[in-house]
């Protein structure tokens, strides 16, 4: 299957937490990307088009990134319900951690992004 998304996204399986509104929620946040993730939840909090923020620490030693997000789809299973998260406010300093994250801990999955498509 071909990826349409404009930015890649990486699997990292880490735990975080959902605010929506005044209702904290911890969540699997699946994979994610400079603009980006799903995450898990075990619960409802918010529906489509409604907005969150996601707290996550990607790594032991770096303080919590608070990003706010907007749920851009969903998907309720019969235990669980997954959700398509569009970041609206990271900073870029964020960003670079993310990337830094992946680069170190998932290095064989930028190899595969960036010579996919390649002959």
């Amino acid at each position: 299957m071909e990826e349409k998304r404009r930015y890649r996204r990486w699997e990292i399986g880490k735990a975080a937490q959902c605010r929506f509104q005044e209702k904290a929620l911890s969540c699997s946040l699946e994979d994610i990307s400079l603009k980006g993730g799903k995450v898990v939840l075990q619960a409802a909090g918010a529906g489509l088009g409604e907005s969150c923020e996601l707290t996550i620490t990607i790594a032991d030693e770096l303080e919590p990134m608070n990003i706010a997000c907007d749920i851009a789809w969903q998907r309720k299973g019969e235990k669980e319900i997954e959700l398509g998260l569009y970041f609206t406010r990271i900073r870029d300093r964020d960003k670079e951690r993310i990337f830094n994250y992946v680069f170190e801990h998932f290095p064989q999955q930028l190899i595969k992004q960036w010579w996919s498509g390649t002959n």
